[in-house]
């Protein structure tokens, strides 16, 4: 039955066709050829590229703005894994040497203590760098999109200059419309040049929320990141002075420095529980700030759909008009009925494209969660750790067997709580390769979908340029 469906289709589609076709090949009506029916094809079709125009700019905004390299993932995974790896080890050696030693006085090794801290301040130093080169990538990439005239603030410029260009045409268009209403020839041109209008209206409208969308969803995500970068710089930092710290205790024998140590332990992990809140504060301050600023009408998806349906309300109202037309008059409406199926297309990708900024959010959403989640627990017992520095270089310098039980405990909570980050770094990194691997091998990458539909559209505006 489905097949029957289809195949009858099908030759409803070829019979249409054919009937315009051969339609075209008859001597066009005089009337069709008066200045006004002319101009009114004229100004639809300046419409109809300025909507492709539009949606062009999107596309490449998409592509340039907030540019996310292949290999951005990866590089920050290694920093970040590194510093864990090597934070592990010094943990370990730490840990390992106090636990063994615990009852014992005038012990643990202090030597082996000492080099144990060595690791652990080298691999903050590694994920401060590596925060620091996606945090100056991201720099470069927001200027090459400047040069291109595709940053944020430049596009939406342009963007403001094609919507009003768009509202001079249409408003004219309008007004031919209503001349030729008054031509008793032209007007079943008019009443479906009329309901075109109101598609085309649609379109320009859906590729406004588009580029909205688009456009606060780079101010978020541009935000978030460089603020995420900078206090990874700022917790790595303050981790890798109070290893130093830790390693100037054990080499001059100095236990009082436990508690600077403490103090400094207890804000890098303060930091690790807050950096992937605040930066995510930050992200959606500046979306809620660029909103304002923006000259466009505020949406969400409800206002998305709902214009969508509206497109295909009028869209099968413009065909209804067009199935309605006398067998004399096909003639004067092959133009509208060439571009129908355009409008279908437009229609369709316009959702497919947003729903894919949605499935991104979503996704965005769940690992922020995930990250918010492990970053609190690792945060915690490195808050822990640094506590029970805090309380032994405060009240028990003079008690090395106190003082040993103490860090032993603190160091052994911090091994779980940076284990923990270890695997879960890794794990988040498996998932988002596996994730792209799937995505390249069906060709569904943001990228190809973009360039496939730039290509469409270079096609398009080929055809309607030659028309």
């Amino acid at each position: 039955m489905r097949q029957f469906i289809l195949v009858l289709i099908s030759l409803l589609i070829f019979q249409t066709i054919a009937k315009a076709e051969n339609h075209s090949l008859t001597p066009l009506n005089p009337i069709s050829l008066t200045p006004t029916y002319n101009k009114t094809e004229s100004v639809t079709k300046q419409i109809l590229l300025k909507s492709i125009e539009l949606e062009k700019l999107n596309l490449y905004f998409r592509l340039n703005a907030g540019k996310q390299g292949r290999w951005k993932g990866l590089r920050y995974f290694i920093s970040q894994e590194a510093n864990f790896g090597l934070t592990e080890a010094g943990v370990i050696d730490s840990a390992y040497e106090r636990l063994k030693n615990l009852h014992l006085p005038h012990h643990p090794n202090r030597s082996i203590l000492k080099q144990a801290a060595v690791p652990q301040i080298i691999g903050p130093i590694i994920a401060s760098l590596g925060s620091g080169i996606e945090l100056s990538i991201n720099i470069y990439h927001q200027y090459q999109a400047y040069k291109i005239g595709l940053s944020p603030g430049v596009a939406k410029k342009r963007i403001y200059q094609i919507r009003d260009e768009v509202n001079l045409l249409i408003e004219h268009h309008h007004k031919l419309v209503t001349a030729e209403s008054k031509i008793p020839e032209l007007n079943t041109h008019a009443r479906i040049a009329l309901a075109e209008e109101k598609v085309l209206e649609d379109i320009i409208n859906l590729s406004l929320i588009e580029y909205h969308y688009f456009h606060m969803d780079t101010r978020q995500l541009l935000a978030f990141q460089q603020s995420l970068y900078l206090l990874d710089i700022a917790k790595n930092s303050i981790a890798s002075v109070a290893n130093y710290v830790s390693y100037r205790s054990e080499l001059h024998n100095i236990s009082a420095l436990n508690q600077p140590l403490g103090i400094l332990t207890i804000i890098s992990g303060g930091l690790i529980v807050a950096t992937p809140i605040i930066s995510r504060v930050i992200g959606k301050m500046a979306y809620k700030y660029h909103e304002s600023h923006l000259d466009l009408p505020r949406t969400n998806e409800i206002d998305f759909a709902n214009m969508f349906k509206k497109l295909n309300y009028d869209r099968k109202f413009m065909i209804s008009l067009l199935n309605s037309v006398n067998e004399e008059d096909l003639y004067i409406v092959r133009k509208p009925l060439s571009r129908m199926y355009l409008y279908s297309s437009l229609k369709g990708k316009f959702k497919t494209e947003l729903d894919e900024v949605f499935k991104l959010q979503r996704r965005g959403v769940l690992a922020a969660t995930e990250n918010i989640f492990s970053g609190a627990f690792t945060g915690s017992t490195k808050i822990a750790n640094g506590t029970l520095l805090t309380v032994a270089g405060s009240f028990y310098n003079s008690k090395p067997t106190v003082t040993n039980s103490l860090l032993a405990s603190g160091a052994t909570t911090y091994l779980v709580g940076n284990s923990l980050a270890l695997i879960d770094n890794a794990r988040i990194q498996v998932e988002r390769e596996w994730n792209y691997q799937k995505q390249k091998k069906l060709k569904m990458l943001p990228n190809d979908q973009i360039y496939r539909r730039l290509d469409e559209l270079d096609k398009t505006e080929t055809l309607i340029k030659a028309d």
